[in-house]
C-alpha cells in the first residue's frame, strides 16, 4: 500500500501560542509608539514643562484613548486565545490582517492631535480603523468556534455567543459613529462609548463574558 503523502503546509497544527505571542509583541510596540510620539515632540515637551496642560489636552487625550483602544484589542484577543487551542493557515493570516489595522492606532492618534479632534476625516479614519480591527476579531472568533474548529468541544455555547455579541455591539456603536459623523462631525465621539462599553464588558468580575460555565 503506497505511503500517504504528507502536506507541506499543514491544514491544522496544534497550538496557537505563537500567534498570541506575535499579537502581544506587535500591540506592545504600538502602545510604545504612542508615548514615543509625544516624548519626541519638542513643542509638546516644552508646553508640558511650562505647565500649560490645556494647550496639549487634545494630544494627551489622544494618547489615553489610543492606549485604551489597543488595550481593548489586547484584552479581547488574549481572552479569545485562552479558548483557541489550535491554529491553521487561515487563523494565521486573519490574525496578521487584524494586526495590520490595529497598528494604525498611533497614526490615527497623531492625525487627530494635529487638528485637535476637530477634523471629520480624522475621526472617520480613527473610528474606521478601530471598527475594522474589531470586526476582524469577530471574524477570528467565528472562524475558530464554528463547528468547534479550533476550540475545545466542551466550550459552552453561552460563552461563544457572549463573546460574539460583545464584539457585535462594540462594532455597531463604532459604525453608527462613523456614519453619523458625515452629517454631524461631533457624532464621531460616540465611538468612545464603544470603547468604554468594551472595557467594562471585559473586566466586570463574575460577569466576565469570557468565563467558562461552571458545572
Amino acid at each position: 500500500m503506497p505511503e500517504k503523502k504528507k502536506r507541506i503546509w499543514p491544514i491544522r497544527a496544534e497550538g496557537a501560542t505563537r500567534i498570541e505571542s506575535l499579537a502581544e509583541g506587535v500591540l506592545a510596540v504600538a502602545m510604545t509608539l504612542l508615548i514615543l510620539e509625544l516624548s519626541n515632540n519638542p513643542e509638546f515637551m516644552e508646553t508640558l514643562a511650562a505647565g500649560q496642560l490645556l494647550e496639549i489636552s487634545g494630544q494627551i487625550m489622544g494618547y489615553i484613548t489610543g492606549f485604551l483602544i489597543i488595550g481593548v484589542y489586547w484584552a479581547v484577543h488574549h481572552h479569545m486565545f485562552h479558548y483557541i487551542r489550535r491554529s491553521d493557515g487561515v487563523l494565521v493570516w486573519l490574525s496578521i490582517l487584524f494586526l495590520l489595522f490595529a497598528v494604525l492606532v498611533p497614526i490615527g492618534t497623531k492625525l487627530n492631535s494635529y487638528v485637535k479632534y476637530q477634523s471629520t476625516f480624522g475621526l472617520i479614519f480613527f473610528s474606521s480603523t478601530s471598527l475594522i480591527s474589531i470586526l476582524l476579531l469577530l471574524v477570528i472568533w467565528i472562524y475558530a468556534t464554528r463547528g468547534y474548529r479550533l476550540v475545545d468541544e466542551n466550550l459552552d455555547k453561552k460563552t461563544i455567543d457572549f463573546v460574539r455579541n460583545i464584539i457585535l455591539i462594540g462594532s455597531g456603536i463604532f459604525l453608527f459613529s462613523i456614519i453619523g459623523s458625515f452629517a454631524i462631525p461631533e457624532l464621531g465621539y460616540i465611538g468612545f462609548v464603544a470603547l468604554i462599553y468594551m472595557i467594562i464588558a471585559t473586566a466586570i468580575g463574575k460577569f466576565n463574558p469570557f468565563s467558562k460555565k461552571e458545572n
